[in-house]
C-alpha cells in the first residue's frame, strides 16, 4: 500500500477519492460544494466533512464517532471520571 505524503495518512490511499476541492490561483485551497477557501489543504480537508458528514475517528471505548480526532481525545474524558484523583 502507497501513501501521498502530502495528505493525511488516514486519507491518504492511492485510489481513494479526493474531497471536492481545487486549487485556486493564489494557492489555496476552494471546497467546490460552497467556493470556501482555505490556505491549507488540510483545512479544506476537514470543512469538507462539514458537507459529506464523514466522521473518520471513533472512541476505543464506546465507538461513537467524530470529525476531528481533537474531538474524540476531549470526549475519552468522559470514560475516565471514575478513574481520576
Amino acid at each position: 500500500m502507497s501513501y501521498s505524503l502530502n495528505f493525511p495518512a488516514y486519507l491518504s490511499y492511492v485510489g481513494e477519492p479526493q474531497p471536492p476541492s481545487r486549487i485556486t490561483s493564489t494557492g489555496g485551497h476552494e471546497c467546490l460544494t460552497c467556493r470556501k477557501q482555505f490556505p491549507h489543504k488540510a483545512d479544506m480537508i476537514r470543512h469538507v466533512r462539514m458537507h459529506t458528514g464523514e466522521k473518520p475517528y471513533q472512541c476505543p471505548v464506546c465507538s461513537k464517532r467524530f470529525g476531528q480526532k481533537c474531538n474524540m481525545k476531549s470526549h475519552l474524558v468522559v470514560h475516565m471520571k471514575g478513574q481520576l484523583p
